[in-house]
Order: structure tokens, then C-alpha cells, then sequence
């Protein structure tokens, strides 16, 4: 198959595990023997050049790390960035997909390079990592209507793998648009080999804890040191990687630095609603607490009192990613779902790229006025 990924980043210009899963997911497909062209933004800082990686887009919103700017800046970056839409038009003429491949299209105007793979004709699968349709549909943080309906007709006529039933439940079930009915849920997943096993495990002693993310709220890091405190308030001292800590946002989609951790028998503790927890089991193959301290540090003083044996969780964890989060464990559906959608008739009678073009520079330009006139 000849695929055109479409990503508003891609490694090694990265902010989270949304493009890593991009990049392994390409570089899977090509060693299957497909064609696999990607677009994506310019990056902020120098990074080489390489064969079948067009950096062309311009950056906007939170993918900019940049302040924000006010209304426009949202829509440049959720709604319609003409010159994205011109870039993206280029690589279809160039390499005459078999499908299209989109991911997170936050800050490059996704919902109009949605709007242009609909106008071409083209059959495309959305990976979606996260409530990015929702987002497309937002100026200062409320969604329009009006866009939430009209995305939602384009949606109805694609393909949707989300990375699990949350994600799938907080689209469907907001304010903004809806997927339609042709949705399949599949977890995340590891590369490389398995390492040898741990030769040790928690049986005393400093409990060796960890925590990655962003130190940020919504990410959980007061929680972790909120926790530490509590832990610290009922005499249990020398926690300091036995445990990899995951107190994310309740609405997480998944976690893969989670899965990451639990293929190296490092027991995740992650919080009770995020995406991770509906694939593993709290108490056999990973730890589940509710996001609060208090329930944190239950945890973790039942680890550290021998309630809770690391041991048999960790190695049962790390079998599970093993066996069914491998990436050669999960990427062949998501091969026959790009196939079974090339494969399909064409729903449409393609527009010419020039009309979708002026059409984009037509939406800019009327969303810029009508906010200017309501400012």
C-alpha cells in the first residue's frame, strides 16, 4: 500500500507519546513492505533531513510552545491553516496514497486537513490517542456547533482505532463531535526484545519509587508529592524502581510510559479511570489506586508493610505487555484495517486540489473577520 501519515509532530520533535507511537507505527509499515510518506509541522529546533519525512507545516497553539494569542491562535491551530491545507494537497498530488493515515492534528488546523482528505475522495484511518475531534471544534476553550455538526458528517464516513473505550465513551458522550459507527479499540504497545529477567524484587527495606511526566498538575505530580508527605506523616521513610507512580489525568487515555515501565517488571501504579487500567488488572498484573494521595500512599505503605508482593505482579505484568502489547502483537489489525479502507470503493467524486485550497483560504479569512468583528 502506498499511506500518507498526516502528524502534527513527529520524532525526534516530540512532547508525548502520541508521535512515538506515530513514528514506530511508520517505521512497522515500511519494514512490512509498504510505502509510507509522512507530513508533518517544522520543527522548532534543527533535525535532519529524511527520506519520505516532509516537515512542512506551520506549528500553532500548545505544539508551538509558545504563549497563547488569542482566538486566532486556536484557530490556526484546531481549525483551518490554509497553508497546512496547501502542503498537504502537495504530498497527495506527490505520492498518490492508497490511504491516509491522521493522528493527532492539534496545531496544524486539523479539522479543515480533515474537511480536504473528505473533499478528495480519499479512504483514511484516524488513530486517535486522545479526544482530538473534540478539539478541532474548540475556540477559547468552548466548542462551536456549528463545526461540531459539520465534522461529524465527515466523520460518520471514516474509520477510528482509539487506544481504548474512554477515549471512545468522552468523544461520543461530549459536546462535541461524534465518530459514527465504524470504531475499533486497540491498546498500545512496546517494541524491541524482551529484557532478561529482573533479579530482584521489592522485600524490604527503601521502596524505589518512580515518577515520569510532565511536572504539571493535570499530570499528577502534586498528587506524588502529596503522597510522599502522607507517607512520610505515618512514619514510613525511605521511599525514594520498584514502583513507577502514574497519578495522571483522570482522563488519561492511556499511559504507554506505563507499559514501558511494566516490560521491564516495574510494577505501575497508575490512577483507577485512566486508559491503562482497562487493559490490566489492578493486584495481578499492575497497582490501581483512585487519584488521591490518601489512596496513593495506601498503596504504597501496603507494598512497603509486605501486604502487597511486587514480585508475582511485576512478572506477570511484563508477560502480559510481552504477549499481547507487543507491537507485532497489535500492529497487524491496524495493517488490515488501512487495507480493508484502501480497498473500498471511493464514496465521492474527488474536488480539484485548487478549489480545496481556495476553499481553506476562504475559511481562514472569514474566521479571522467574524472574530475581529466580535472582539
Amino acid at each position: 500500500m502506498r499511506i500518507l501519515a498526516v502528524s502534527n509532530l513527529y520524532p525526534p520533535d516530540i512532547l508525548g507519546g502520541y508521535e512515538i507511537r506515530c513514528r514506530r507505527t511508520v517505521e512497522w509499515l515500511r519494514a512490512r513492505g509498504h510505502e509510507v510518506e509522512v507530513v508533518t509541522s517544522v520543527p522548532l529546533v534543527p533535525v535532519a533531513g529524511e527520506p519520505g519525512v516532509t516537515r512542512g507545516m506551520e506549528q500553532a497553539g500548545w505544539i508551538a510552545r509558545r504563549p497563547w494569542r488569542g482566538p486566532l491562535d486556536d484557530v490556526d491551530a484546531a481549525i483551518v491553516n490554509a497553508a497546512n491545507v496547501r502542503v498537504f494537497l502537495e504530498r497527495v498530488e506527490a505520492t498518490r496514497p492508497d490511504v491516509v493515515q491522521l493522528w493527532n492534528l492539534l496545531g496544524i488546523g486539523g479539522a479543515a486537513l480533515v474537511a480536504a482528505v473528505h473533499q478528495l475522495g480519499l479512504p483514511w484511518v484516524w488513530m486517535l490517542g486522545d479526544q482530538v475531534p473534540r478539539q478541532l471544534c474548540m475556540i477559547e476553550h468552548r466548542v462551536i456547533p456549528v463545526l461540531s455538526a459539520a465534522l461529524t458528517e465527515i466523520l460518520a464516513e471514516g474509520r477510528h482505532v482509539a487506544c481504548s473505550r474512554g477515549v471512545v465513551a468522552e468523544i461520543e458522550e461530549g459536546d462535541g463531535p461524534k465518530l459514527g459507527g465504524r470504531i475499533e479499540v486497540l491498546p498500545n504497545w512496546v517494541v524491541g526484545q524482551r529484557p532478561p529477567a529482573r533479579g530482584r524484587h521489592y522485600a524490604g527495606g527503601p521502596l524505589r519509587c518512580a515518577f515520569a511526566g510532565a511536572v504539571a498538575e493535570h499530570k499528577g505530580v502534586d498528587v506524588i508529592v502529596a503522597a510522599v508527605a502522607e507517607l512520610r506523616r505515618r512514619g514510613i521513610e525511605g521511599v525514594s524502581v520498584d514502583v513507577f507512580g502514574l497519578p495522571t489525568s483522570p482522563r488519561e487515555p492511556f499511559g504507554i510510559a506505563a507499559l514501558e515501565a511494566a516490560s521491564r517488571e516495574c510494577v505501575p501504579l497508575v490512577t483507577e479511570s485512566c486508559g491503562y487500567a482497562e487493559w490490566f488488572t489492578g493486584g495481578v498484573d499492575c497497582l490501581t489506586a483512585p487519584r488521591d494521595p490518601g489512596a496513593v500512599a495506601d498503596v504504597i505503605a501496603g507494598v512497603v508493610a509486605g501486604r502487597i508482593q511486587l514480585g508475582p505482579i511485576a512478572r506477570c505484568g511484563a508477560d502480559t505487555v510481552w504477549r499481547d502489547f507487543h507491537i507485532d502483537a497489535v500492529l497487524p489489525r491496524v495493517e488490515a484495517i488501512l487495507a480493508e479502507e484502501a480497498a473500498a470503493p471511493r464514496r465521492r467524486e474527488p474536488l480539484p486540489a485548487p478549489t480545496i485550497h481556495r476553499m481553506a483560504l476562504a475559511a481562514a479569512d472569514l474566521a479571522e473577520r467574524l472574530l475581529r468583528a466580535s472582539a
